[in-house]
């Protein structure tokens, strides 16, 4: 029986794990992640907002795999040797036939250990879970949210609408390095996305930055100083350190480049975020359905390969993409259609429902939608 390691178990593990499961009997796979719970990471800033409770988007990977057939090891892989396709870490060291990396990626600091050591993140439930008792604090005036792109916006206007609807007129300040937010996207949006930010009553700061972080205190480059500050910090991920130790270049965000099957290394394949998969050109951008899909794929194509047969191409469907905003006035392309306002709130929520796992997890996030409030503890 061929044994295949899995490490990490967000969209495109899970997704890959799944895949094998049809498999049972002729493989072992095995499913490395520190964590207890499989993350529906898009509705974070819905928890740090408290629209939505936290346990909705835990799904158990001992439940998904006694559910698709594979071992869960509860552990966090710190060391892996491709030649032998081996991983370790603070278990024994285990081996397998065929390696997939999907790791994901979590909040750069860029190597300030300062922020890194304060600044609040939105890397995963208990980062929603911790920015929503920070509001209910009370103890802070300010929310200071660094980084205008997609998760920043999204989560100024979720703290925003938040301490509207409670009568709370403390302030969200958006902080972005560039000029202008949402780097990348068309004219258009970007305007629409500003006047709605203008709208909401967000001041944002662009060309600025966070120069120092004194006690309860944000600095910005250009001095002014912002008293019982919480900072917030959204301004880009790159991949775990875990692949910094691996032979070779890295594309963008530290991903690892891979072939169009998505392998970079005998017997050895990537999918979601650690993948950097080019397209037209330039690295894939990171997103859940291009995670699902390369989780998929890179699964069937290692599987291919241990049983000496060619693989097949990966080639990404791009459906477009959304900037929630929290007040209904989102905005995006879809197949080629822009849309904004309520539409395009109602398409981003139907889609996150119908792609988070375990059919009682998506009841609860329907329910905590159509209820706002009863999330809160």
């Amino acid at each position: 029986m061929k044994r295949i390691l899995i490490v990490g178990g967000g969209f495109a593990g899970l997704s890959a794990a799944r895949r094998l499961g049809r498999l049972r009997g002729r493989v072992e796979v095995v499913l490395f992640d520190p964590r207890p719970a499989s993350e529906f990471l898009p509705l974070l800033p819905d928890v740090a907002g408290g629209r939505i409770g936290g346990e909705r988007l835990r799904y158990s990977l001992q439940a998904a795999a006694r559910r698709f057939g594979f071992r869960f090891v509860q552990a966090e892989v710190s060391k892996i040797d491709l030649a032998n396709r081996r991983v370790g870490g603070g278990f024994d060291e285990e081996a397998g036939d065929g390696l997939l990396i999907a790791c994901g990626s979590h909040t750069d600091f860029y190597g300030n250990r300062e922020l890194a050591a304060r600044a609040l993140t939105l890397d995963c439930v208990a980062d929603g879970e911790r920015i929503a008792a920070a509001v209910r604090d009370g103890g802070w005036q300010t929310f200071l949210v660094c980084g205008g792109g997609y998760t920043g916006i999204e989560i100024a206007t979720h703290l925003k609408n938040r301490l509207r609807h409670a009568q709370d007129r403390r302030q969200v300040v958006l902080v972005e390095r560039e000029e202008r937010v949402l780097k990348g996207l068309p004219e258009s949006l970007r305007r629409y996305a500003e006047d709605n930010l203008q709208r909401c009553g967000i001041e944002v700061r662009c060309g600025r930055t966070v120069e120092e972080l004194a006690e309860e205190a944000v600095v910005l480059d250009n001095g002014e100083r912002l008293p019982k500050t919480l900072l917030i910090w959204s301004a880009g991920v790159r991949t775990p350190q875990l692949l910094d130790g691996l032979p070779g270049e890295r594309v963008g965000q530290s991903r690892l480049p891979v072939d169009q099957n998505l392998r970079f290394a005998p017997g050895c394949f990537a999918a979601g975020d650690a993948a950097g998969f080019q397209w037209q050109g330039r690295p894939l951008r990171m997103g859940i359905q291009f995670s699902l899909k390369q989780g998929a794929r890179a699964a069937d194509n290692l599987w291919r390969e241990l049983n000496h047969r060619e693989g097949r191409a990966f080639r990404p469907f791009d459906p477009g993409y959304i900037v929630p905003m929290a007040n209904n006035r989102s905005c995006g392309r879809v197949l080629g259609v822009r849309m904004r306002g309520r539409p395009a709130t109602l398409l981003h929520y139907f889609m996150c429902v119908y792609r988070t796992w375990g059919l009682r997890n998506r009841l609860g996030a329907i329910r905590d939608l159509l209820l706002p409030g009863r999330s809160e503890p």
